[in-house]
């Protein structure tokens, strides 16, 4: 059996049988308290406060410690004392507004001896949060105080298999052990943890679901009246995931050794075969930072662009099989009037003619941005260099058009520098469509969509009534019409662009705003009548970047850059309704994905991988 070490790396072994003896090693593995007066001390999440500076000095002496945290959070607190002290430690909980959610005491003494105070906490308000120290009796008191966050789960938490038995010890009284396992909405799971006959001991359990709602808490009872050695906690998930059981020691009376063990009583309990596959990772030579969706070309590959990275550092065009197989097709130059440009942040589009069309955001005669034109074998024509006057740093791919142009826009330049819409022909011929202002939207990251009518959709992530960026129409000829404002209720700052629905709804995403300030999906009529149809909650994704595709399912799917379990974003899939399945979490997407001909969908990672560059993968829809 496998034998897990306990969850903080400084435990309070030695606050409980002496902290006036703590070892010079003990020490450097931990965090001291600062001398006195020890207030508004930052204590991050898996912290340790412990040795001599931790010291509470009657009458009225205060310690304080600060952490930053968001709503939906739950955090587990503790703080413990000598088990010899005569007196007891109070621990109070102040949220970002200074109103106080929890407040306990130990009691040392008849009838019980608790020398410690926890709680697990549920956060509702973002910000700074503080945990009060003080004490009721006279003297000095040496404490320890740690912070564990509970959910999103602890990254560090041990992965087990369902049936595999784990032995492990927590040493009382911060200190924890935190499970995560395969659970399903197909089976009935059990967690359960045994202590041994002989254990002097309590240990508590507590399980928390996928979405961090907390199950139940269960404790062993070793005394009288009752003598239990074994907690077991029975559950039906609500929805598939990795659920987490949490223990720690309920008493003071030494290390606590237990076996712990997940497993499946009824149904099937196993998640479904994992269908994530990561097909290369990025080292800066081939590469580095992608950060648009992928296109497939007439011969099957999938073709994208790296904004930086490549051989001399410009970032890149890539060629990528659907095995893994990644060609860099084109590598920009990052040196000053490179005709080429540098940072392409946008995606390809495949003309007519077989090559791609792309952008890049900085580079070319001016500076500011270039339209290019690229062959699949990677022989590029720099089609214009932008000059702020007729647009400046494109951030969205172009959209081919019947008449044979292609449309896009701009983030900057323009008549009043907020960016522009233009149409460019495949010989590079630009016309300028349209100068954003401040009624009409300001900064278009994203590219175009065409409507069912022929005419032009996009948002700005800026401007509008509320400042709060638009969605807007735009004709092929450049008569613009700004449809919607958002107002932050709604959704705040869209970067990414709108995808037409197959009911002729618009769907798109905004990165912030929202009921939980995170970002929000919503479908918008061509008319312009909005209906917000999700807003993320961190827990299952934050701050949407990119847009959404339709996949062959009817379900739409897309990416948050942050949130979710790992707290460095999503894949979902949202239904036409609204509603929304987490369906990984992995690091920093930025891009969409694409459906391709095969019927799975691929994407980009901005950061992650092997070097932390980057990634392409692969994900099997409809599992």
């Amino acid at each position: 059996m496998l034998r897990i070490s306990t969850r903080f790396a400084l435990t309070l072994a030695t606050l409980l049988f002496g902290l006036l003896f703590v070892t010079p090693a003990a020490l450097a593995q931990g965090q001291d308290c600062p001398p006195e007066p020890a207030s508004n001390t930052p204590i991050d999440d898996g912290e340790v406060f412990a040795g001599p500076n931790c010291t509470l000095q009657s009458p009225g002496d205060v310690d304080s410690f600060i952490f930053a945290a968001y709503s939906g959070q739950t955090f587990h607190m503790a703080v413990a004392i000598n088990g010899s002290a005569p007196t007891n430690i109070c621990l109070t909980l102040y949220d970002p507004n200074a109103v106080q959610i929890f407040s306990g005491c130990s009691s040392v003494g008849y009838p019980r001896y608790q020398n410690s105070v926890v709680n697990d906490q549920v956060l509702t308000v973002t910000g700074t949060y503080t945990i009060a120290i003080t004490e009721t009796g006279s003297g000095t008191l040496n404490y320890g105080v740690a912070l564990e966050r509970l959910y999103p789960f602890p990254p560090n938490a041990q992965e087990v298999n369902l049936g595999v038995q784990v032995d492990g010890d927590i040493i009382p009284l911060t200190d924890s052990n935190a499970f995560t396992f395969p659970s399903a909405t197909t089976g009935t799971a059990r967690a359960s943890a045994t202590l041994p006959g002989s254990a002097n001991q309590n240990l508590c359990m507590t399980v928390f679901l996928p979405d961090g709602t907390q199950v139940q808490t269960k404790c062993t009872s070793i005394g009288y009246p009752n003598y239990v050695y074994t907690i077991q906690i029975d559950f039906t998930p609500t929805e598939d995931g990795t659920s987490m059981a949490f223990l720690q020691v309920a008493g003071n009376d030494g290390t606590a050794s237990y076996t712990f063990e997940a497993s499946c009583l009824i149904g099937t309990c196993n998640l479904p075969t994992q269908s994530f596959t990561s097909l290369y990772n990025f080292d800066w030579g081939d590469g580095a930072n992608p950060k648009a969706a992928l296109a497939q070309g007439a011969d099957g590959n999938l073709y994208g662009t790296t904004a930086d990275g490549g051989i001399h550092s410009g970032g890149t065009v890539f060629k990528i099989t659907t095995g893994g197989a990644l060609t860099t097709v084109y590598s920009f130059c990052l040196q000053t009037g490179c005709s080429d440009g540098n940072s392409p942040e946008a995606g390809l589009v495949l003309g007519s003619d077989g090559s791609f069309y792309g952008t890049t955001a900085k580079g070319g005669a001016n500076n500011v941005g270039t339209v290019f034109k690229i062959t699949p074998s990677g022989v590029l024509t720099t089609l214009h260099s932008f000059n702020s006057t007729d647009g400046a740093d494109p951030e969205g791919a172009l959209l081919p058009f019947s008449d044979g142009d292609f449309y896009g826009t701009t983030y900057g330049g323009g008549n009043r520098d907020r960016g522009t819409v233009f149409k460019i022909t495949p010989s590079g011929t630009l016309t300028s469509l349209h100068s954003f202002n401040l009624p009409d939207g300001l900064n278009p990251e994203a590219g175009l969509v065409l409507g069912a009518d022929g005419n032009f959709y996009g948002t700005t992530y800026w401007g509008g009534a509320n400042e709060r960026g638009t969605v807007f129409k735009i004709t092929p000829s450049g008569t613009l019409t700004t449809l919607y404002s958002f107002n932050f209720t709604d959704g705040v700052n869209p970067e990414a662009g709108l995808v037409l629905g197959a009911d002729g709804n618009f769907y798109g995403t905004t990165y912030g705003g929202g009921a939980h300030a995170w970002g929000t999906v919503f479908k918008i009529t061509p008319g312009g009548a909005l209906t917000t149809l999700y807003s993320f909650g961190h827990s299952d994704g934050a701050n949407p970047e990119a847009g959404l595709v339709q996949a062959s399912d009817g379900n739409f799917y897309g990416t948050t850059y942050g949130g979710g379990a790992d707290i460095r974003g999503t894949i979902f899939e949202i239904t036409p309704s609204g509603l929304l399945t987490t369906v990984y979490s992995f690091s920093y997407p930025e891009a969409g994905l694409i459906q391709a001909n095969d019927g799975n969908l691929y994407g980009t990672t901005y950061e992650g991988g092997a070097h932390n560059f980057g990634t392409v993968f692969k994900l099997a829809l409809g599992q």
